[in-house]
């Protein structure tokens, strides 16, 4: 088997998939190591739970990988335990450094109750995938899988938290005195607004699948090469957000 054997869509599907991880990994990890330059715990937080949000789609990456090179794709507790075991370390990562950045008095308590509900969600997935993994997810194809309501209720919930922090934070940056802020108040916004569209992309096509409305092939991959790049552009901005680096900064405030 090699790439010949893969359909143009499941191609795209692959590797796109697998730029955006590699992306996201190396934005958050730029991130987190600036815990190191300005002391700062919340960019730490915030950098790993960018990478472990990025990380689901190393799932269809690496399953690209191994079926171009060796023939098989990840088995399926493997494949879902990458696409839905990290939300957990996502969203408390995520309450350790926005909370910091928002309620800094209570933050441990918060970070605290976080852990506690998303410990368990842990444990219960780690479970469901070695007893009865149709209740985690189905796989779809060779690259997508349909997850269960279980899965999706805390997927849900835990980027509706993120969402509605984003947009609190986005808000009293907007609030600041301060050019610096404001720009990255600005571009955070734009990220949020990125990855609501690049998401409701990707995932309009595979919805419209399930209750039986078939698309042309061709609307398919463009609407899954535009959502992949929206995302990825999502990443560029969540960056200058979160660090909006020097040379940007002048530019942008001299301009102003």
């Amino acid at each position: 088997m090699a790439i010949e054997d893969l359909t143009q869509l499941e191609i795209l599907q692959g590797s796109t998939s697998l730029v955006y991880a590699i992306v996201g990994t190396i934005i958050g990890a730029i991130i987190a190591s600036k815990y190191y330059t300005y002391k700062k715990s919340e960019l730490l937080g915030i950098g790993l739970s960018l990478i472990f949000v990025t990380v689901p789609w190393y799932a269809a990456g690496i399953s690209f990988l191994t079926f171009v090179f060796f023939g098989f794709i990840l088995a399926d507790p493997l494949y879902f335990f990458i696409s839905y075991g990290f939300q957990a370390f996502a969203i408390i990562c995520w309450m350790f450094g926005i909370t910091k950045l928002l309620w800094p008095m209570r933050a441990k308590k918060i970070v605290a109750i976080t852990s506690i509900i998303y410990i368990v969600y842990e444990i219960i997935t780690i479970f469901l995938l070695i007893t009865d993994i149709q209740l985690v997810a189905v796989k779809q194809g060779k690259f997508i899988s349909n997850q269960s309501t279980f899965i999706t209720a805390f997927g849900g919930f835990g980027a509706l938290v993120i969402l509605i922090t984003m947009l609190m934070f986005i808000r009293q940056s907007f609030m600041s005195e301060s050019l610096k802020i404001k720009w990255k108040g600005r571009f955070l916004l734009i990220a949020v607004l990125l990855f609501i569209i690049g998401s409701m992309m990707e995932n309009l096509w595979i919805n419209l699948a399930d209750v039986g409305i078939i698309l042309n092939p061709s609307i398919i991959i463009l609407m899954l090469v535009l959502a992949r790049i929206i995302l990825i552009t999502r990443l560029i901005f969540s960056y200058l957000g979160w660090l909006l680096p020097p040379s940007v900064e002048k530019w942008l405030i001299k301009d102003e």
